[in-house]
C-alpha cells in the first residue's frame, strides 16, 4: 500500500522515527525513489518514497531498479526526519509516499528493519 501525504501533513503526523529510503544510481549519479503524485496534473518527480518497513522499501526499489533503463546499483538509507525534510526541499519534492506491505504488521516500527 502507499499512502501519497503532503509534506507539512507528514511532518505533523511524525515527529520522530527512523525511516528508510531507496537511493538509485545512473550514469548521472545518486538520486532518492521517487514518483509523479499525478501524472495528467504533474510533470515531474514530486513524491519522496519512505517506509519504516526495511522490506516495503526494499520491495519497492527492486521493482523500480528492473523497470527504470541505466541503473546501475542501489542502497537503502535510514534516515531521520531532518534528513528527509533536506532530501525533498534539496529536489523540491512536495509529498511522501509512505510505502508499507500487509506483511510489515510483524516489523517493530522503529525503522532498523528488525521483526
Amino acid at each position: 500500500m502507499i499512502q501519497v501525504i503532503g509534506n507539512a501533513a507528514f511532518f505533523e503526523l511524525y515527529r520522530d522515527g527512523m525511516f528508510h529510503v531507496g537511493v538509485l544510481q545512473s550514469d548521472e549519479g545518486w538520486f532518492p525513489l521517487c514518483l509523479v503524485s499525478d501524472p495528467d496534473v504533474e510533470r515531474k518527480l514530486d513524491t519522496l518514497f519512505v517506509s519504516t518497513s526495511m522490506r516495503s522499501i526494499s520491495e519497492t526499489l527492486e521493482n523500480y531498479r528492473r523497470r527504470i533503463p541505466g541503473v546501475r546499483k542501489t542502497l537503502i538509507n535510514c534516515v531521520t526526519l531532518q534528513e528527509i525534510q533536506h532530501i525533498l526541499e534539496f529536489y523540491g519534492l512536495k509529498n511522501v509516499a509512505l510505502i508499507s506491505l500487509e506483511a510489515d504488521h510483524n516489523e517493530c516500527g522503529c525503522g532498523c528493519g528488525c521483526g
